[in-house]
């Protein structure tokens, strides 16, 4: 038979096991799906960002900590833009891949991908939690395709091809 006492002594030792193996698994699965992940108090201050942050973008996190992530330049928000977000965050309501374009000192630009989760303790908000990923190749490819097919409409559009040579670099000196 069964020896329940037995069986019931080592249900601790094999929990403990399984919740170490999950645990382990959470940072793994993390690298995975984001670049870095950070962390935002009840202010909205940024409180924590992994190492990912600069060793994919370049970006020093000693410029975010501290700050909300409206008091750090992004050429692509308007102030509108960045109210809206501001109250999603004030109504405590997760978001995802909400693009931040971000310049480095030495005038590179690079594109942000973050997305968020509210932090409760019990019914007492305490933040945001969330990830991030470094999306700059991806705009890059964008940018270039719009361009691309900005030129093609030129040199279509143009009765002879002087003008669509001159209306194609006019595009790409705009660009």
């Amino acid at each position: 038979g069964v020896n329940f006492r037995d069986v019931a002594s080592r249900i601790p030792a094999v929990a403990s096991s399984a919740l170490h193996e999950s645990e382990a698994r959470v940072p793994a699965l993390t690298t995975l799906l984001s670049d870095w992940v950070w962390e935002q108090d009840d202010q909205f201050r940024v409180t924590f960002l992994s190492e990912g942050l600069a060793k994919k973008t370049g970006l020093e996190p000693s410029l975010f900590l501290g700050r909300t992530r409206w008091e750090v330049p992004a050429p692509n928000l308007s102030d509108a833009e960045w109210a809206r977000h501001r109250a999603q965050l004030e109504r405590h309501e997760p978001f995802r891949d909400f693009e931040v374009q971000r310049v480095l000192p030495n005038g590179r630009t690079v594109w942000l991908s973050e997305s968020g989760e509210p932090v409760f303790e019990g019914e007492r908000f305490r933040g945001y939690r969330g990830a991030g990923r470094d999306i700059t190749a991806q705009k890059r490819v964008e940018e270039l395709l719009r361009l691309e097919h900005a030129v093609a409409r030129a040199l279509a559009h143009a009765r002879t091809l002087t003008d669509g040579l001159q209306a194609a670099l006019r595009v790409m000196c705009d660009a």
